[in-house]
């Protein structure tokens, strides 16, 4: 379960495959993958020591 792999199903099916096919589950879990690492990357920076 990779953020790469729903990247790239998306864009390939934008780029090749109608509105009907295109896979929407991928859209959720991108946003889930960009907001669990924005605040993984939030906190360590809030506790990062000098």
């Amino acid at each position: 379960m990779l953020p790469l792999t729903y990247t790239s199903l998306g864009l390939r099916a934008a780029a090749y495959a109608s509105l009907a096919e295109f896979p929407w589950y991928a859209i959720p879990v991108l946003l889930s993958f960009a907001i669990l690492f924005g605040l993984v990357g939030a906190y360590r920076f809030a506790h990062q020591q000098d």
